[in-house]
């Protein structure tokens, strides 16, 4: 019993919190995965050699560039700052 949620977050993440009383022993959000291996476009097998399959959704699907930039770039950047602010402390 499994239920693979893909409305994206957060709204699959409110949902699943709704839906807890639904006799199902596990409910997993998986974002965008269905689109990704049903209808969105591969990238080119050179950005998916340098694992950079982020940085093309975010040139073709203007609508992910925001969230791929905060994904990749913020994210990366406030997890080091972490990890230095931890190593002087």
């Amino acid at each position: 019993d499994i239920l693979l949620v893909g409305f994206g977050a957060p709204k699959q993440e409110l949902w699943i919190d709704a839906a807890r009383d639904l006799p199902i022993s596990t409910m997993v959000g998986i974002g965008g995965t269905f689109g990704f291996y049903t209808t969105k476009k591969r990238a080119p097998k050179l950005f998916s050699a340098l694992h950079l399959e982020w940085l093309f959704r975010a040139l073709t699907e203007p609508g992910h560039a925001k969230r791929a930039w905060r994904a990749v770039v913020v994210f990366s950047c406030v997890a080091l700052m972490s990890l230095t602010k931890r190593k002087h402390s």
